[in-house]
């Protein structure tokens, strides 16, 4: 029987090796025992089935008694419990040690199964087997236990780790080379690392050194001070228990005061309890001898040269920086960086404790080795503070104007932050009043002290730099000169302002807002009476006048703030820029602005006032082209109507805009409305109504524009006929808000048809009627516009009553013959000027008869500039003349 079950053993061991799993299954089957011989042929053949990944064979093995421990153990093979963790088999291995198998053994010169999971990231593994550990066999001389105690440290496993101290494991055991991503680390350092208090409490309770140094030269204190250190630059908002655990090894036993102090590292436990605002354990360090001013190493990179002072500072602990200045510190103590205490304090806005410093003797004009000083800090913080920068600047010294290498001084700021006494301080001592900053700036390139009291709106520093002779029209490097950015800052304003409070706007910001935009209007006021170039134009070709109505930019983020588009914006916000705006815009045209400047893309400020504002009025009253056309082909109305700004399109077609107009892509307005999603039937109606009055005059529209139009009018019914039956009205559609809207356009064609049939019987002379008026050019109306008795109409209440649809069309044709009438005899002058001739009125009128206002106007400036030119060559002459005498004097 003996043999018989040899034979079976030795075609089991065949059949394993081999991997015939269906084999081995029914050779065990067919045996009722295994054989538990000395040779170990059972615990053999259960490492073989484990190396060749026989796991069914293994079970089998295991299910009839087969061993999991060899004893003793030859320490020439792996374990069982080894060759599982290799198959990382969380199963198996549980399997294994249910049965017993031993943790400890290993192959020599090999690690153990726990220490493989540990170093191949098992985590599951290591813990199920930390939690079967046999914690009564423990020797603490052993390295396997040692070893096995650490990782159950890393592992954060507190339960374990107190039943392997209670075993008699040292309590500051410490890694080995084995383990190098953790050099000379203790249990501390580990509970540290794992930033678990309760683990913290429990070492130090049993002894733990907690100054005893890692691999790294690193305490433990100095592990967590670094480990908050990266928390704080990660910017993380909460940092965890960390701050405790400083405060549990700073306070455990009387040692605590002890400076530790590494060559390589430098930082001192003294240092550390800087940046916990605690002036009692930072008192006991004085009192023991710790020198106040000590600072790490220069040689040392980021942290060189700082001090107990830079820590204190930089971690806002007030209480901790008094007792420091109170026992000697040097308050303006220098980093290998050549930032001071103050620096530090400024850059993350503790305003009491650079308050303190301050009033201790910090100087603010000392530069860091990148050529900022404190103020600079502060002013270019992201987290800016007024308050902070105003304290700073009363503490600066005015006889120097500290700058930066790209020219930001002291100087800038004071204008910016609108401090008047710091100001005329620097001003007495001679500051230079037009210095720019660099053109290579990040951040306000090319900026004069005047362009930065714009920019942040300080009227009562924009008089004092006039008056003390700042150049109004000097450029930054945008060519943006002081007036353009006057025209932008409401915008921009508005915009921050916005930013801050995006849910709801309070009524006092809304009372700063007001404020805000009568001071920009007071700022344009200024400098446009000291002679402010209201036609200079910046790189992108604009104009003060153009930005007076904002960029496409400005507006875009404005309406996407406000998540509704222009008639979503508040009107307490609206009507005071709307209202700045066109006081701006009305006083720059009053100084005799080009009003069809021309910008990128060809646009004129009237496309760029119709995007968005309301304020275009004052463009369309100084009679600027209503019909000009961008680089697209886009009018003024066409932009009107993309922006669905409803103010601006009644306006443009009350002055007489061309509606019919179609871009360079072929579309008209109504190809606008038909393709946005956006549905506006007030826009729609507008445009409906006056083209039906277009239409009554005879006006001829092209093929393109009338099918645009009756798309648009398909899309409009469908669109009023749906929001009808959404809105579960019981009525019919017919009977309709949206029905008497689509049959109001036809009732004003017939009325207007009824007037103009009414106007051919209202004479105005003897050769004209109201009718004929209709269809009078700029020219003929300058003559008609004269009659008295077309005059007393105008002004009479029949106007009102008897043509309410064409009232505003008779009103534009007056308003465009007096325009021209009063364009007539200055251009006659200039006419008379240039050519020298005195022509008769019949001759001029032939000559300007094709000739639009605009054409008449630059006749009347060629003029002005000829004038201009000989004046400036007289005074060429008359300077001129001295030097010509001293050239005579020479010769005799």
């Amino acid at each position: 029987m003996k043999m018989s079950l040899m034979a079976s053993y030795e075609t089991l061991f065949q059949a394993t090796v081999q991997g015939q799993a269906d084999l081995v299954q029914s050779i065990l089957e067919a045996n009722k025992y295994l054989l538990r011989d000395e040779k170990w042929t059972d615990y053999n053949l259960l490492i073989l089935a484990l190396q060749r990944d026989q796991k069914s064979v293994a079970t089998a093995l295991l299910r009839m008694g087969c061993r999991v421990n060899q004893i003793p153990y030859d320490n020439l093979h792996h374990s069982p419990l080894y060759y599982a963790v290799a198959l990382n088999d969380i199963l198996f291995v549980n399997i294994l040690l249910e049965k017993g198998a031993f943790i400890n053994t290993k192959k020599n010169g090999e690690e153990t199964a726990l220490a493989i999971a540990m170093k191949h990231k098992q985590y599951e593994i290591v813990d199920l087997i930390l939690s079967k550990y046999h914690f009564n066999n423990i020797d603490p001389s052993s390295s396997n236990d040692i070893n096995h105690f650490l990782i159950a440290c890393e592992r954060n496993q507190v339960d374990i780790v107190k039943s392997f101290i209670s075993g008699g494991i040292s309590v500051n055991s410490y890694a080995t080379s084995v383990q190098a991503r953790c050099l000379g680390y203790t249990p501390l350092h580990y509970a540290v690392k794992n930033l678990n208090t309760v683990l913290v409490d429990f070492l130090l309770s049993k002894g733990a050194d907690f100054l005893v140094k890692d691999g790294n030269g690193w305490t433990p204190l100095q592990l967590a001070s670094q480990i908050r250190e990266n928390v704080l630059q990660t910017k993380v908002h909460s940092i965890g228990p960390i701050d405790s655990i400083i405060d549990k090894l700073l306070f455990c036993q009387c040692e605590a005061i002890r400076s530790v102090q590494d060559e390589s590292i430098a930082l001192s436990h003294f240092h550390i309890a800087c940046t916990r605002d605690n002036p009692h354990i930072v008192n006991t360090f004085l009192q023991n001898g710790v020198e106040v001013n000590g600072c790490i190493p220069f040689n040392q990179s980021g942290l060189g040269g700082f001090t107990a002072l830079h820590y204190a500072a930089h971690n806002n602990c007030y209480q901790v920086t008094e007792l420091l200045l109170n026992n000697g510190a040097n308050v303006n103590a220098i980093t290998r960086e050549n930032w001071t205490p103050l620096m530090f304090a400024v850059t993350f806005g503790f305003i009491d404790t650079v308050e303190l410093l301050l009033a201790r003797g910090a100087d603010v004009s000392i530069r860091s080795s990148q050529g900022l000083t404190a103020i600079h800090y502060a002013f270019n913080s992201k987290r800016r503070i007024d308050a902070l920068i105003d304290l700073l600047l009363s503490y600066a010294p005015k006889l120097i104007n500290p700058t930066t290498p790209w020219g930001l001084s002291h100087f800038h700021i004071a204008c910016a932050r609108g401090n008047l006494s710091v100001i005329e301080a620097f001003i007495e001592n001679k500051v230079d009043i037009n210095a720019k900053v660099d053109f290579k700036s990040s951040k306000y390139p090319g900026y004069s002290p005047l362009h930065f009291a714009i920019e942040f709106t300080r009227l009562h520093v924009v008089d004092v730099l006039i008056k003390n002779r700042a150049i109004v029209n000097q450029k930054d490097m945008r060519g943006m000169t002081p007036l353009h950015l006057a025209c932008l800052q409401n915008y921009r304003t508005l915009i921050v302002m916005l930013n801050e409070q995006i849910m709801c706007i309070s009524e006092e910001a809304i009372r700063i807002w007001r404020h805000s935009c009568d001071d920009v209007v007071r700022i344009v006021e200024l400098l446009l009476f000291y002679n402010a170039d209201v036609n200079i134009k910046d790189d992108v070709k604009a104009t003060p006048l153009y930005y007076a109505f904002g960029t496409e930019k400005l507006k875009d983020s404005i309406i996407m703030m406000t998540a509704g588009g222009y008639a979503a914006i508040e009107k307490s916000i609206m009507i005071p820029l709307n209202t700045s705006q066109e006081k701006i815009a009305e006083m720059i045209i009053k100084e005799g602005a080009d009003v069809n400047s021309l910008q990128m893309k060809a646009r004129t400020p009237l496309h760029n006032a119709c995007i968005f504002t309301s304020a275009c009025k004052c463009l369309l009253k100084a009679d600027c082209q209503i019909n000009a056309l961008d680089s697209d082909g886009n009018s003024p109305l066409f932009l009107a109507c993309r922006a669905q700004n409803l103010f601006a399109i009644r306006e443009l077609l009350k002055f007489g805009a061309d509606m019919s107009i179609v871009n360079s892509s072929n579309q008209s307005i109504f190809c606008i409305l038909h393709r946005d999603d956006r549905y506006n039937h007030p826009v729609f109606r507008v445009l409906r109504i006056h083209y039906k009055k277009m239409l009554a005059l005879g006006v001829n529209f092209q093929t393109c524009f009338e099918e645009s139009y009756l798309n648009c009018c398909k899309r409009y019914d469908r669109r009023c006929q749906q929001d009808f039956l959404d809105s579960d009205s019981d009525s019919d559609y017919e009977d309709s808000e949206d029905s008497f809207f689509d049959n109001e356009a036809e009732a004003i064609f017939r009325k207007c048809k009824f007037e103009l049939q009414v106007m051919k019987t209202v004479r105005i002379s003897n050769f004209s009627t109201l009718y004929d008026v209709m269809y009078k050019n700029a020219v003929d109306m300058a003559k008609i516009s004269k009659n008295e008795d077309f005059r007393k109409f105008l002004l009479s209440n029949e106007l009102d009553m008897r043509f309410p649809q064409y009232r505003d069309f008779l009103l534009l044709q007056f308003r465009r013959g007096t325009v021209r009438d009063s364009l007539m005899a200055p251009a006659t002058q200039s006419l008379t000027f240039l050519s020298r001739v005195a022509f008769p009125e019949a001759c001029v009128d032939q000559i300007f008869k094709n000739l639009d206002n605009y054409s008449l106007r630059n006749v009347i400036k060629s003029v002005h500039t000829v004038e201009a030119k000989k004046r400036k060559s007289r005074v060429l002459v008359d300077d001129s003349e001295p030097t010509f005498k001293h050239l005579r004097i020479r010769d005799q």
